[in-house]
Parts: C-alpha cells; structure tokens; sequence
C-alpha cells in the first residue's frame, strides 16, 4: 500500500543526501584553492628569506672587506711612516728588489718600485719617464736595538733591521684575463739584520766575535726563556751597493763574505704571503681589454694646473667562489 508520508521522507531523505555531496564537493575546491595560494605565499616567503639570507651575507663580507682592508692600510702606513730606508726606482732600489727571495710568493713580471721626488708633481703615469707610483713598496724597518754585555761593565748597543716589501702576486690557479679575483697582498719581511758599521766599531777581535755569537743565536741575558730571533746577517745600513752591503755571520762569530749570486731570506714567521686569500678576499683584477691587468695610479685626463686629483683602479673584493 502507497503510503505518502513514506514518499515525502524518502525525498527529503534524498535532498539531504544530495546537499550533503555537493557540500563536500565544495569543501574538497575550497582546500585545493587555499593549498595552491599557500604552495604560492610559501615560495613566495622562501624566496624573501633566501634573497634577505643572501643580502645579509653580502653586507657582512663587505663589513669583513672593509675592516680586512683598513688593518692592512693602517699596518701599511705604520710601517712607511717608521721607515728607516725607502728604496727608489733607480739602480740600486732595482737591484735589491731583484734580490730578495720571493720564491714562496712570486712578485707579479710588471712590478716596479715608486719614484721618489720630495719636491716633484704628478704628471700622468702612461707617459714613459715619468712613472711615480709603481706597484710595490721595499723599505727597511728598524726591528729593535739589542744590549750586550761583552766584558764587565761594558755594554755594546746594536740596532737590527728588516727589509720589508708589500707587493701583489697572482693567486695560484687564478688567470688575471678570466678571473677578477686573481691577486693577493704579500708582506714580505727579511730575518734580522745587523747593523754592519755599529758592530765594526767594537774593535777588540774577542768581544766582536762574542757579540756575533750572541747575536747569532740570539740568546737573551736578562730573559733566557725568551730569546730573540737569530740574527745572522749584517748589512751596511742604507748602502745602495747591493752586491757589497752583506756579510754572512757562522755560529763561531766569524763573518762570511756574501756569496754572488745570493738572495735576502724571508722570515718565515713574520711574513704573511695570503693577507687576503686567508679571508676568502682577493685583490679585484682589471679586465680592461687590451690593457688587462692592474692599472697604475694617475689622472683621468691632462689635469688643469690646480688639480691634484688622482685616481686608482686597484681595489679589493670577495672572490666569486665566496658568493655562492
């Protein structure tokens, strides 16, 4: 028997069950439409993260960049401005700079010495003859002065030196022509060197060779557990004659005659030949075409007679393999 109130019920039901799917149909759209906007806003978020990750690390290198440099600059300025000899590009500055072992950082082939006028005037650096700047620095230091006790109550003071030189070598595996990361700042210092004259004027042959012989091993009277570093070569102080400013001091306090051909030793602990690689830095190269390589410091162009301007393409930035 048809019975109405069972129809009407049956199509309620069937409304019901209908709504109910289109609901869920809805509600699976809904989540597919927010899962992409999410997956968008969360690349989206990413990359602001990895773009600000990546522009913090830029302003710390160049915090680094800048701070690396000035203590360079500052070590730089120290040392010049306390200088006891500053060579010069002439004959004799050529041939101690030709005459210092560099093997452990080669100078660069185009490396010279600057010229030094005390009363001259920039002229553009491109012209030959008039080359001021050059590319490194050589000049003596004055390292500290030694105190010894050669007989009872006599004392002899002796100055010892280093030659110092600050120059650019190329970094190995770099090509300056591809790479603009491809030089490095080299602190080239000397071992000790006595002062020839000062230690010639203690004329008694036993107390010259028993200060030689302190001096050779570097003992330290007043602080044994401390001694000095050896000092086994004396140089005339300042003598532009390279081939006779040397002479060699044996563990016995005898002198050797300076062998020809002979090259002033590095010191192995003073020097620094990576200032900048050893922080991940380089010396920026110049890919300038035809002229690649560093440029010398001089004007832009013929300068009026008041200007005194000059400019430089030498600077010092992250190697790229330091970016990434």
């Amino acid at each position: 028997m048809w019975n109405r109130n069972d129809a009407c019920r049956s199509d309620v039901e069937h409304d019901h069950g209908r709504e109910a799917r289109g609901q869920r149909g809805a509600f699976e759209v809904e989540f597919i439409i927010v899962a992409m906007l999410m997956l968008v806003l969360a690349g989206a978020v990413g990359s602001m993260v990895v773009s600000a990750r990546r522009a913090q690390t830029f302003v710390d290198r160049s915090g680094k960049l800048t701070t690396s440099t000035q203590d360079i600059m500052e070590l730089m300025r120290a040392e010049v401005g306390s200088s006891t000899h500053l060579f010069n590009w002439d004959t004799w500055g050529y041939t101690y700079m030709l005459n210092i072992d560099t093997s452990a950082a080669p100078f660069l082939a185009t490396r010279r010495l600057p010229w030094i006028h005390t009363s001259g005037v920039f002229n553009n650096d491109y012209v030959t003859g008039y080359y001021k700047t050059g590319g490194m620095l050589l000049f003596s230091i004055h390292d500290r002065t030694d105190t010894f006790e050669v007989a009872a109550g006599e004392f002899v003071r002796t100055n010892i030196y280093r030659i110092v030189a600050w120059y650019l070598t190329k970094i190995p595996g770099k090509d300056h022509t591809i790479d603009n990361d491809a030089f490095d700042i080299v602190h080239w210092v000397s071992e000790p060197l006595i002062d020839w004259d000062q230690v010639s004027k203690v004329t008694d042959p036993t107390k010259q060779k028993a200060l030689l012989v302190h001096l050779h091993d570097g003992t330290n009277p007043v602080e044994p557990a401390f001694p000095y570093p050896p000092a086994k070569i004396m140089w005339r102080h300042g003598q532009d004659d390279y081939l006779t400013a040397f002479l060699l001091v044996n563990p016995d306090g005898s002198t050797t005659a300076q062998p020809n051909p002979w090259l002033v030793p590095m010191d192995q602990v003073r020097s620094q030949t990576g200032l900048l690689s050893c922080r991940h830095m380089a010396v920026a190269s110049n890919l300038a075409g035809s002229a690649r390589g560093l440029a010398r410091f001089g004007f832009l162009s013929p300068p009026p007679t008041a200007s005194r301007t000059a400019w430089s393409s030498r600077s010092s930035a992250p190697p790229r393999r330091a970016r990434s």
